[in-house]
């Protein structure tokens, strides 16, 4: 796989492309996820944290933080990506999350509440 610049944009979308189908992802919300690390990071660190994230899975895997499941192999990369990589993919990735488990949190309230309703 050529090591397209940062701001290559066709060269950029095969990259994410890539690096999705390596790590099984195919929901939209993740890839969009997976498509701003290179945008901070570039292809090259990216692949780098990908490779690694592989490497944990073949070693038999990463647990979640409950301990009790294991993380998806793109839950694994984005753990490796907010743990060692720069401070600007660790803010993004940790705004982010918590944004979606707002998102969650408040789909879950207004199921319950439309449960309560019928």
């Amino acid at each position: 796989m050529n090591t397209p610049d940062k701001t290559d944009p066709k060269a950029l979308e095969e990259a994410v492309r890539t690096f999705a189908q390596k790590l099984g992802e195919s929901k939209i919300a993740v890839i969009a996820h997976i498509e701003k690390t290179p945008q901070i990071l570039g292809v090259q660190e990216t692949l780098l944290f990908v490779q690694r994230a592989l490497g944990v899975e073949r070693a038999g895997g990463m647990t979640q933080k409950n301990g009790k499941k294991k993380r998806t192999p793109g839950g694994v990369f984005f753990r490796l990506v907010r743990k060692e990589g720069t401070p600007e993919a660790k803010k993004f990735l940790e705004e982010r999350s918590q944004a979606w488990f707002t998102r969650v949190m408040e789909l879950k309230k207004k199921k319950k509440t439309e449960k309560r309703a019928t």
